[in-house]
């Protein structure tokens, strides 16, 4: 069976805001500038602004921003990558190349079970995509082998046993590792990667940067950047 094309979608642009107060057509989509600032504004407003809320209203709500934190690294990536969806492939290969000790490898590793076969996670990059991005969106709660807490000087923490056990059956557990996450200091970090990937974008010099943003965008909201119709 042939594969059937992609739908596009453009917006009505006197009829549609971009962000809370703008509408599509107050915005002068051939500037690139100018539409990297309407494109952080949203992201912010989207994940942002959000999570900082959230973090600031209760101290037990590290659960629901460590879940926007990895929709907007989900996000990024995309446009970094310049893919019209997010894979696994690249969510890990972000985080490991953005955050910092994300590529270091477990001194243990931690047994899983990824589409019906057996599989191993071996960094932070792995437990971030499994344990925490697909556990929150998929089954409505991290794995167990993930903790929450607050942490003195660092985002995660590994450790061998004492936190989790793990069996294929109801009985005869094992230690299983454990990874906690500090969700604050996540939250600073990704903050952070976002805000050198909007100064990059500005740097005319990215022009590869650039397309791939540019595509990204066009195939999200139906503007292509730089040669879009005045009207």
């Amino acid at each position: 069976m042939a594969r059937k094309s992609p739908l596009y979608y453009a917006p009505v642009k006197n009829k549609r805001f971009f962000g809370p107060t703008r509408l599509y057509s107050q915005i002068d989509w051939n500037d690139f500038l100018a539409a990297m600032r309407e494109f952080k504004k949203q992201m912010c407003v989207w994940y942002i602004a959000p999570a900082l809320v959230l973090k600031k209203r209760t101290r037990h709500s590290g659960f629901a921003y460590l879940g926007l934190n990895c929709l907007l690294i989900d996000a990024i990536c995309q446009y970094y990558y310049g893919k019209r969806e997010a894979t696994k492939r690249d969510f890990k290969k972000f985080v490991r190349k953005h955050f910092d000790g994300s590529n270091h490898r477990f001194s243990a590793e931690i047994p899983v079970v990824i589409n019906g076969k057996s599989n191993f996670l071996r960094d932070f990059a792995d437990v971030l995509y499994h344990g925490v991005r697909c556990g929150i969106l998929h089954e409505a709660h991290t794995k167990s082998y993930c903790g929450i807490a607050g942490l003195p000087k660092r985002t995660w923490t590994f450790r061998r046993k004492g936190f989790t056990k793990v069996s294929g059956r109801l009985h005869g557990f094992r230690d299983c590792p454990s990874v906690i996450i500090d969700p604050n200091r996540l939250l600073v970090q990704t903050i952070a990667v976002f805000n050198r990937y909007i100064n990059d974008l500005r740097n005319p010099h990215q022009t590869k940067l650039r397309e791939r943003f540019k595509r990204r965008f066009l195939w999200s909201f139906g503007i292509a950047i730089g040669r879009e119709p005045l009207i």
